[in-house]
């Protein structure tokens, strides 16, 4: 199978796991405190999908993950990445240590996936997201398929906040480009405009 076929494959795997994650979301959206939940559920559903199994399953995904490219004299991270599995199994990466600096190791691994995730509990600007899509897109950081998961938990029984949802999937849906997918999922299944499909699509 050649590597565009897995790379395939993986974000498809990661893809089934945002959804199943969306849907824990909608069910019990209380047991949801911080965005740590959303990350530890969301490894939870990646590796049960099985794509990512090495030796020790965890060695292809990472928490915080260092980007190539530093921001304001520091690297980024991202909040979960996959490592591509070919790049990984290079020896000089294998006898890496978690005590070990990662930057020293950042042009040698290719991301195959890198997913920021955002909880909204207030209607803060959705500017916030910003740095979140350069660090997902910018071709320095070098990665394949990327992912920001935006689950909003507000009180929805409130007029002016189901506006803000509205307000901030429009400005989403303006932040779609090639290589990104992004998510923007209400607590409040019935708020969803089309609620067979959580994932935004760019403008026409």
């Amino acid at each position: 199978m050649e590597r565009v076929d897995v790379e395939d494959l993986v974000a498809a795997a990661v893809e089934r796991a945002i959804d199943r994650l969306v849907a824990d979301f909608q069910l019990h959206n209380n047991r949801f405190w911080s965005e740590r939940d959303l990350h530890c559920g969301l490894f939870y559903h990646i590796r049960q999908e099985g794509m990512v199994q090495e030796d020790y399953p965890t060695h292809l995904i990472r928490a915080e993950l260092p980007t190539v490219r530093r921001y304001d004299g520091q690297r980024g991270h991202y909040d979960l990445a996959l490592l591509d599995r070919e790049s990984w199994r290079r020896e000089t990466l294998q006898v890496v240590k978690g005590r070990d600096p990662w930057v020293r190791y950042l042009d040698l691994v290719r991301v195959s996936v890198a997913i920021e995730l955002r909880l909204w509990l207030s209607r803060l600007r959705p500017e916030r997201v910003n740095l979140d899509i350069e660090k997902l897109t910018l071709p320095e950081n070098g990665v394949r398929n990327a992912y920001l998961v935006n689950l909003v938990q507000l009180d929805f029984d409130q007029p002016a906040i189901r506006d803000y949802y509205q307000f901030l999937r429009a400005y989403l849906v303006k932040k779609t480009q090639p290589g990104l997918r992004i998510v923007c999922v209400p607590s409040e299944a019935a708020v969803q405009p089309d609620p067979d499909d959580n994932w935004l699509s760019s403008p026409d």
